[in-house]
């Protein structure tokens, strides 16, 4: 499922995760879901978000929904939509973004979350922090595996 063209003519083409789930409402629609993980700035980006959306809906023709995870370390670059239009002919699609970048000052926050992805956030941001300085970096290695542990062993992980 997660390849959305088995002729793609130009470079990558798949979708980073595609997920089905039903509503909660007990009715039996089905919505995929296309989680987009962005790790560096991509000056089509916008335009891609827009090719794996129409691709996925000619090929499911399901409800659809694309969501977009910035992983970069650009504060400014926040894509969130594409959009085209020629002659009254307007075509646009939205997506909703969030920016890791945004947790670097509630960094204590993600540590202290029982979620296990609030964890991965912060390990990416601490990453991205201590990109120059390698015994910074392993220290902080260190202490997420070590709270990620007694997580696990305490059971606190959801």
């Amino acid at each position: 499922m997660q390849k959305i063209s088995r002729c793609a003519r130009e470079k990558r083409r798949y979708a980073d995760k595609l997920i089905k789930v039903w509503q909660r409402d007990g009715q039996e629609t089905w919505v995929l879901v296309h989680v987009e993980i962005q790790a560096s700035y991509e000056k089509d980006f916008p335009e891609r978000m827009f090719v794996y959306y129409y691709r996925l809906f000619d090929r499911y023709r399901l409800p659809l929904v694309s969501l977009v995870v910035l992983a970069d370390d650009r504060p400014q670059w926040r894509p969130d939509h594409y959009g085209r239009e020629l002659w009254g002919c307007k075509l646009e699609l939205c997506f909703p973004v969030v920016k890791l970048l945004d947790f670097q000052e509630r960094l204590a926050e993600p540590e202290a979350d029982p979620n296990p992805f609030a964890l991965a956030t912060a390990a990416h941001l601490l990453a991205q922090a201590t990109r120059q300085n390698p015994q910074q970096r392993l220290a902080h290695k260190l202490a997420l595996t070590r709270r990620l542990y007694q997580r696990v062993h305490l059971g606190s992980v959801q």
